[in-house]
């Protein structure tokens, strides 16, 4: 989202900090009205089904979004031409808009997204050029599990119909700990390893701080005649 603001893709930063905090669906992000935060709440309708959302805005989405502006700021070249300024001077009714400052189309949204991900992962900057916005809502999905969620409560942020749809996140959540409360396991088995090799090797220091007198076999009776 750095990289975004920093190349004025304001309306594309806008996107992705709504999809990872909120786990909006790609189709929704282009429909997302500005009246949707009020009060300290983000709420609207998803999908086809058109299903209510209503929550708490995360503090990230907040942040975030308070470093970009309402709609897409004319450049230097554009504020310098007439024409240019009627057609990008008009604030856009949704949250997410394009260099143009008009609303992105689903397609579109993908398209400009898949752009900058690619140009990021030939740089060098980002691991593989996948990252796309449903990979952003599955981590708000998985990171609502591991934050405990029910799956009615994290049906209800994501806006799912069914609980069951939750589901999914949930049992990733869950493989999530297993895998590292195996890592606490083994962790804590190598701390007792080598606590006991510690104890056991000759010479170990005493709580007193001196070195421990290896203790050797008595003589047997009559050795040495």
């Amino acid at each position: 989202m750095a990289e975004l603001i920093r190349t004025r893709r304001f309306g594309l930063a806008r996107a992705v900090a709504i999809a990872r905090y909120v786990g909006a669906r790609r189709e929704d992000l282009t429909k997302i009205p500005r009246a949707a935060r009020a009060g300290g709440r983000f709420a609207f309708l998803s999908g086809k089904r058109r299903v209510p959302v209503n929550l708490r805005e995360d503090p990230e989405l907040t942040r975030w979004l308070a470093q970009t502006p309402e709609t897409q700021p004319l450049s230097d070249w554009q504020a310098t031409r007439t024409a240019a300024k009627r057609r990008t001077l008009t604030t856009p009714i949704t949250l997410v808009y394009n260099r143009q400052g008009q609303p992105y189309s689903a397609d579109g949204l993908a398209q400009e997204l898949a752009k900058v991900v690619g140009e990021l992962h030939k740089a060098g900057r980002i691991d593989h050029a996948r990252y796309d916005v449903h990979g952003l809502r599955h981590t708000r999905g998985v990171e609502l599990a591991l934050a405990g969620a029910t799956d009615a409560e994290g049906a209800a942020q994501l806006g799912q119909v069914s609980p069951a749809s939750f589901a999914q996140y949930r049992r990733q959540a869950d493989r999530i700990r297993m895998a590292d409360n195996a890592s606490d396991k083994l962790t804590e088995l190598r701390a007792r390893q080598a606590g006991a090799a510690e104890a056991n090797s000759p010479g170990t220091k005493s709580a007193t701080g001196g070195a421990t007198k290896v203790q050797r076999p008595a003589a047997l009776p009559g050795a040495g005649r």
